[in-house]
């Protein structure tokens, strides 16, 4: 059943495909938690009790999502490199290990996941570049509906798909989009207009952190609530709260470009200079100038960079990303190096700004 770990393509993935809204949404994900009826939860399994659940899903797996359309890796043999590249991709939301070893399947594309035996029995995730949470629900159900045809769900009449954790329970949905936010950063509007938008029905982290702080300011924003309502009305209150900072974030970055071009411009062009001209980045100023570097493309301010390439450049300047682009050289590789090479041979020649 097992596949290797496909050789990811080194241009992009599912992140370099350019989808709706994308100058301001990054990314959409719909996240589905299902468990087996009578089956313990993967962190209190006893032995016996892992081996029979083996011997119900497995066959069950290979039926419904046969390769070459979809790869299986065993999660407890992957190497830990190519574990934190899955995780640099946004293919897994954590890789924390599990009580029990567990199976990651992905389709071809990247945009239809299942996680086996993490916290639930199954994570069930669409993923879609730029803001399309429809279509990334309908890659979740697409995972969803051949197990349930062939497997018994664990179901309460009172408190819906029943979960590992309580606060998952009902539908067993975690929608989310990843925003990035400089025009409302930097008018220092971003605290206030997340308290007065998004009140506590939503949650929201910070890219790369736990944090309500973010690196870049690119934040996730995710329901809070999973029990109560439709799968279909979580995502509809999420995508109006998402409609709306979309259009602040476009009035700020109007308001900030009219109203002091000269220092943007210069903003623009030190973030450009610091990537082109260093001979090593961290990963944290290469992701901080890049995304610099992505706002001033998503605002029309730099020219003749494409923006699903900046975009993909988040993902690819990462440490296991550079790390897989030599394989075979692990050891004698400066990380910090090559990601600077990679980051020059991205953007490309000499910063070309509108107007200059």
């Amino acid at each position: 059943m097992n596949a290797p770990l496909p050789a990811f393509d080194r241009e992009g993935g599912w992140f370099s495909k350019p989808g709706p809204e994308h100058d301001v949404v990054l990314s959409s994900r719909v996240r589905l938690a299902r468990n087996l009826a009578d089956s313990a939860f993967p962190g209190k399994m006893s032995d016996e009790e892992q081996a029979e659940f083996e011997s119900i899903v497995t066959p069950v797996l290979e039926q419904c999502f046969p390769y070459p359309a979809w790869y299986t890796v065993d999660m407890d043999i992957l190497p830990a490199q190519q574990r934190h590249l899955l995780r640099e991709r946004n293919l897994l939301a954590s890789i924390d290990a599990p009580a029990r070893p567990f199976l990651f399947i992905a389709r071809a594309d990247e945009q239809a996941l299942l996680s086996v035996n993490t916290h639930d029995h199954f994570h069930l995730t669409g993923l879609r570049s730029g803001f399309d949470l429809q279509s990334a629900f309908a890659d979740a159900k697409e995972v969803e509906t051949p197990l349930e045809n062939e497997l018994r769900f664990a179901v309460n009449m009172e408190f819906g798909y029943l979960t590992a954790e309580v606060d998952n329970c009902g539908t067993g949905l975690r929608s989310s989009v990843l925003m990035h936010l400089p025009g409302l950063a930097a008018m220092e509007a971003i605290h206030r207009v997340f308290g007065e938008l998004l009140f506590d029905r939503f949650r929201v982290k910070g890219f790369l952190s736990s944090q309500s702080e973010s690196l870049g300011h690119v934040y996730q924003i995710s329901n809070k609530e999973s029990l109560g309502k439709s799968e279909e009305a979580l995502i509809r209150e999420l995508e109006g709260a998402v409609g709306e900072l979309l259009l602040l974030e476009r009035a700020a970055r109007t308001q900030l470009l009219q109203g002091c071009t000269g220092r943007t411009r210069e903003r623009f062009r030190r973030a450009w200079e610091m990537l082109t001209e260093a001979d090593a980045l961290s990963a944290e100023a290469a992701l901080t100038g890049l995304l610099e570097i992505r706002f001033g493309v998503s605002s029309g301010m730099i020219e003749d960079v494409a923006l699903p390439k900046v975009t993909a450049s988040l993902f690819q300047v990462q440490k296991c990303h550079i790390l897989e682009r030599v394989a075979g050289h692990e050891k004698d590789v400066d990380v910090d190096a090559e990601r600077a090479n990679l980051v020059r041979q991205i953007l490309g020649g000499r910063l070309k700004q509108r107007g200059r």
